[in-house]
C-alpha cells in the first residue's frame, strides 16, 4: 500500500491509500486497476469527525477499493463555491493520477456521513455546475462526475431541519446556517446523479430518518438506480461500527446488524462496477 498526502489548500487535503498494482492473485486473475472511494467524514461542517475519517479509509482497503479521505474546509471556511470546488477537486485529483495509481478511471465513488453525506452528495448531484472544470484544470465537467454514491445518515436539506427546528442554526458551519441553497442538494437531484446505496438509522437524533427518505423519493421520481437500507434502534455517526471506531461506547448486540452496511455497500459498489 502507497499512503500520501496532496493539499488543496491550507484548510483541505487528501489523504490517500492506495493499492499496487497486482500481477497475479492466488486465482490466477490478473487484477491490474482497483475501483475507488473518497471519504468526506462529517461533524455538522464545523470539523472533521476522525471516526469517519481514517476508520472508514482501512475498512473498505481491505475490501480491495484504493480509498481516499478529505479532510474539507470547516466553520467559516466551508463556503459555496469553495466547497464545492475541493470536494470535486478530489475526484478529479483521484481521476487524473488513475494510471498512475492503478485505478479505475471509472469507478470511482463518493462516500460521506452526516454532514460529509451531505459533501458527498453535492459532489453528486451539483458536478456538473458550469465553469467547476475550467477552474480546477479538468478537461471537462466529465471529469469530476463520480460514478457511484455512498450516503450514510447523511445531511441533504440543512435548510429543512432549522427551518422545522429540528436543529438550531448553530449547529453548523457558517453557509449551511445562513440558509445557502446548495447545501440542501436533495434539491438538485436529476438525471445525472449517480447510482446511490444509501443506509440510516431510525432512531437518529441529529439527522432523522426522514431526511434520506426524502432523498430516496427523489431518485425514484429521476429513475436513478439505488440500494437503501434503515436501520431500526440505530442512531446517529455510527461509522463502520467496528473496532477501529469508537463503537465499544455502543451495546454490540443491539446493533450488531449495523456493522453489515460496509460488506453490503462493497457488495453494492462492485457489482455496480462490474468487478
Amino acid at each position: 500500500m502507497k499512503h500520501l498526502r496532496i493539499d488543496f489548500n491550507e484548510n483541505c487535503w487528501l489523504d490517500c491509500y492506495i493499492h499496487e498494482s497486482y500481477e497475479w492473485d492466488i486465482t490466477g486473475k490478473v487484477n491490474k486497476s482497483h475501483p475507488a472511494i473518497i471519504v468526506y467524514p462529517g461533524g455538522g461542517y464545523l470539523s472533521i469527525s476522525c471516526s469517519e475519517a481514517e476508520p472508514v479509509a482501512l475498512t473498505f482497503l481491505q475490501e480491495g477499493f484504493s480509498t481516499f479521505v478529505l479532510n474539507y474546509s470547516c466553520d467559516q471556511n466551508c463556503l459555496w463555491p469553495l466547497a464545492l470546488h475541493e470536494v470535486l477537486w478530489a475526484i478529479w485529483q483521484v481521476r487524473k493520477n488513475s494510471k498512475e495509481w492503478y485505478i479505475n478511471p471509472n469507478a470511482i465513488a463518493v462516500m460521506g456521513f452526516s454532514a460529509g453525506g451531505g459533501m458527498a452528495a453535492i459532489a453528486a448531484t451539483q458536478w456538473n455546475t458550469e465553469g467547476t472544470d475550467k477552474i480546477l484544470n479538468a478537461p471537462n465537467l466529465e471529469a469530476l462526475r463520480p460514478d457511484a454514491c455512498v450516503l450514510g445518515y447523511g445531511d441533504f436539506d440543512a435548510t429543512n431541519l432549522i427551518s422545522s427546528g429540528f436543529l438550531t442554526p448553530d449547529a453548523y458551519g457558517k453557509a449551511p446556517s445562513e440558509g445557502d441553497i446548495h447545501f440542501d442538494p436533495v434539491k438538485f437531484i436529476g438525471k445525472h446523479t449517480p447510482p446511490t446505496f444509501i443506509w440510516h438509522g431510525r432512531r437518529d437524533d441529529a439527522v432523522p430518518s426522514y431526511i434520506t427518505m426524502d432523498y430516496v423519493k427523489r431518485l425514484e421520481e429521476f429513475d436513478i438506480s439505488y440500494e437503501l437500507h434503515v436501520f431500526d434502534f440505530a442512531g446517529h455517526a455510527m461509522t463502520v461500527f467496528n473496532r477501529t471506531t469508537d463503537s465499544d461506547n455502543f451495546d454490540m448486540r443491539k446493533f450488531r446488524n449495523v456493522s453489515k452496511w460496509t460488506k453490503m455497500a462493497s457488495n453494492w459498489l462492485m457489482n455496480t462496477f462490474g468487478y
